[in-house]
């Protein structure tokens, strides 16, 4: 399957509709590789599924976009049993993506800059105010997805814990040096002056089922991904 962006205007999703969005959907083997923006993709995810037979999905620095189509991505990748892989950075909706893989590691690629999961409550895409009615699905998702991992002070945090729509629950690559997790009250905050969470990394909290990370093939146009 060749290279196809995937251009769709989001149909109204209540109160997190935003605006046209698409993820570029590509195959390497039984590898799909996903980036972009999140938007009314379903449709053309449940197809590049089935043409490819992946078995592997690969996020690469996806800003996450549409938060329903996030989780039903997310349940179709955990009905299915799939592998997800996180390359670079993977936030919002993408980390919930990534969160239905039955087996879920970040990727041996972008070494030289950072990778980590990004985590935080719904808001109106529109008017950027949080909305807290709108967390429930996203707990549930995660909470069954992480099983006896999971940590409910940090993930009430991270939903619920917002001065904005740009706050942030960073959990990084837990192979890499600094593997700190860091819960950013505001988009608006240095990561120095973050709130870290000792003891917590990207394993203990169930968000990867491994701390090794998986050596995958990206599309050409990503460069020279490894060092």
């Amino acid at each position: 399957m060749k290279a196809r962006a995937l251009a769709a205007a989001l149909a109204a999703l209540g109160a997190i509709a935003g605006p046209a969005a698409a993820l570029t959907l590509e195959a390497e083997g039984r590898t799909l590789v996903v980036s972009g923006e999140v938007g009314n993709d379903l449709p053309a995810f449940v197809q590049a599924l089935d043409e490819t037979k992946a078995d592997t999905v690969v996020f690469v620095n996806s800003p996450g976009g549409d938060l329903w189509t996030g989780i039903r991505i997310g349940r179709l990748l955990a009905d299915r049993g799939l592998t997800t892989v996180a390359a670079g950075r993977c936030l919002s909706a993408c980390a919930i993506m990534f969160l239905g893989g039955r087996e879920r590691r970040f990727a041996d690629a972008f070494r030289a800059t950072p990778a980590y999961l990004g985590l935080h409550g719904a808001h109106n895409r529109d008017t950027r105010q949080v909305d807290p009615q709108l967390q429930p699905q996203v707990y549930a998702f995660i909470r069954q997805q992480t099983g006896a991992r999971f940590d409910a002070d940090v993930m009430n945090r991270a939903l619920y814990d917002m001065d904005d729509a740009r706050a942030m629950l960073i959990v990084p690559d837990p192979s890499r040096a600094d593997a700190t997790v860091v819960h950013c009250r505001s988009g608006a905050l240095p990561r120095e002056r973050c709130t870290p969470i000792p003891g917590a990394d990207a394993l203990s909290l169930g968000l990867v089922t491994a701390r090794e990370p998986l050596a995958v093939t990206l599309p050409a146009r990503f460069g020279e991904a490894r060092r």
